[in-house]
């Protein structure tokens, strides 16, 4: 038990009574505190199982606290029992109807079910909660670019943009939202912007490198892919992007080289077993290329139409 001794004494005048209760009352919130403490010291280590019940057993010392059913409704969604993480999250919002930061979470709930009307309903009352909230028109700009409105999604890019200039994660994401609607020029100048804000950030440089593949653009998507590789080479997806660019020059060799080397990292992309075997079938490797694209199928890589 992480305490003990919160119980009532014998009869006792009212005074007294209400003092008891007040104390009481601090005790259970103690004893909330501790086990909700103890379930984000699980939550840090992704150890899902252990967090739900302290999260349980602090809500039964303080059922009013939206946080705390929070924490265990992400817990919940962490364990993919989206059902129970909604009916956490939606408890919270009962408790707390304008914190921005419980209908973001049980967005991203909705967005995992692919419910993205109900995700968007949630996201406009964060807003409407906390219009200086960069986070939720980040996430906003994230569903409306699944559904492919990539203009409303560089919208509420550009407004987390706004908010939080010197965060690079906001570039990045208009910057992919740029490229899905073929806008390489302000992809790049976006990229640009990530790299200068994290020079050192291996997946900034290979994002530049696609968006330079998706421009045509071969020799500049070159060098960042290697700078991609140098600064992490343990990276699959950097690796792949390496083997890519090698192929568009025409460097089948360095280009499996490449993908040899990603797959041998560790990898459930079936982008890169694709990838592998479009180079395999140009070098005449026809059964090599065929296990790789049934590996990628397996992996549920579907080719753009």
């Amino acid at each position: 038990m992480l305490f003990s001794g919160c119980t009532a004494g014998d009869s006792e005048s009212d005074d007294e009574s209400d003092e008891k209760q007040s104390s009481l009352e601090e005790c259970n919130k103690a004893i909330a505190s501790a086990f909700c403490e103890r379930g984000n010291f699980y939550s840090e280590k992704e150890e899902w199982n252990k967090a739900v019940p302290d999260y349980t057993e602090s809500l039964k010392n303080d059922a009013r606290n939206s946080i705390t059913y929070g924490y265990r409704g992400r817990a919940y969604a962490s364990l993919h029992k989206p059902e129970l993480a909604l009916a956490d999250f939606s408890k919270a919002i009962e408790i707390d109807p304008n914190n921005a930061w419980l209908y973001e979470n049980r967005a991203d709930v909705y967005d995992d079910l692919k419910k993205y009307d109900l995700a968007i309903k949630d996201l406009d009352q964060a807003i409407r909660s906390d219009p200086k909230d960069a986070i939720a028109y980040g996430r906003r700009g994230y569903i409306w670019s699944e559904q492919k409105q990539y203009g409303k999604a560089i919208e509420d890019y550009s407004k987390a943009v706004e908010m939080e200039p010197l965060s690079a994660w906001a570039y990045d994401q208009r910057a992919q939202a740029y490229d899905a609607a073929g806008d390489h020029k302000k992809a790049l100048k976006d990229l640009d912007k990530e790299v200068s804000l994290e020079p050192n950030n291996s997946e900034a440089f290979n994002a530049r490198a696609w968006s330079h593949v998706q421009a045509h653009e071969n020799e500049p998507a070159l060098q960042d892919a290697l700078r991609s590789v140098q600064l992490n080479s343990k990276d699959p997806d950097a690796q792949d992007t390496l083997g890519y660019v090698y192929d568009a020059f025409g460097q089948e060799q360095n280009a499996l080289s490449a993908f040899n080397r990603a797959i041998e990292l560790g990898t459930n992309s079936g982008d890169i077993y694709y990838h592998r075997a479009q180079v395999l079938l140009k070098t005449g490797s026809k059964d090599a290329a065929q296990k790789d694209l049934d590996q990628a199928k397996k992996l549920g890589y579907t080719a753009e139409p």
